[in-house]
């Protein structure tokens, strides 16, 4: 009986952390979109140095205004979270980033790693500005 008892609070236990990373990254992103960059920079700088989540490596990349510091954090995200839900993107912001700087070898790379490690995804979704909402495509 201590058993099943102990299995259960482990379960809520997980189960609960689970459910606040998921608050966590909407409140994250929220900011964000609302351009709430200082707040965000306050909430996330004390985090450096430990194992970050995808979510927080994401947004890093997204504050960052220097684009190979930008970039790095793309790279530890897919090497730390390869399987993340910001996998796709994480590629499609390095090959951007790879082709503005003439490394076509990294950027040919990064098409590469999305047909090869996410079949049914593409990386021209995220080039492709005719697919941003009514406003928010490249001019």
């Amino acid at each position: 009986m201590k058993n099943f008892f102990l299995i259960i609070f482990v379960f809520l236990t997980l189960s609960s952390s689970g459910f606040a990373q998921d608050n966590r990254a909407k409140e994250l992103f929220d900011l964000y979109r609302n351009g709430e960059v200082d707040i965000l920079k306050g909430m996330i700088s004390p985090l450096q140095g430990k194992i970050e989540s995808d979510t927080t490596l994401y947004i890093r990349f997204l504050i960052t205004e220097d684009g190979e510091k930008a970039v790095e954090f793309l790279e530890i995200l897919v090497e730390r979270h390869p399987r993340s839900q910001f996998a796709v993107a994480a590629y499609a912001g390095m090959y951007l980033f790879y082709l503005a700087n003439d490394n076509f070898r990294k950027a040919n790379n990064c098409v590469l790693m999305v047909e090869n490690e996410f079949p049914g995804e593409s990386i021209s979704y995220f080039l492709d500005d005719t697919l941003a909402p009514e406003g928010e495509g490249v001019e």
